[in-house]
């Protein structure tokens, strides 16, 4: 290879969008009427189960984000 030739590099991107499953609203759970002690384990279980779906979905998120950065390498 001469001085006077030139590598040509070409880079295919795919662009994969965030589904939108991982951006919907994750619904709060709604505290029963009346208030007992069971109600609030109850309560504090589902508050529990929404804050995993949100956190799940961020990790998600994370791992697109991470894919996509590294096909820009």
């Amino acid at each position: 290879m001469g001085c006077s030739e030139k590598i040509r590099v070409q880079t295919r991107l795919i662009h994969e969008p965030v589904p939108q499953s991982l951006t919907n609203p994750t619904p709060a759970p709604v505290l029963k009427t009346p208030v007992t002690w069971g109600g609030v384990a109850i309560y504090a279980d589902q508050l529990h189960d929404a804050l995993d779906t949100c956190n799940a979905d961020k990790r998600a998120i994370s791992v697109l984000k991470i894919k996509s950065s590294a096909s820009w390498e």
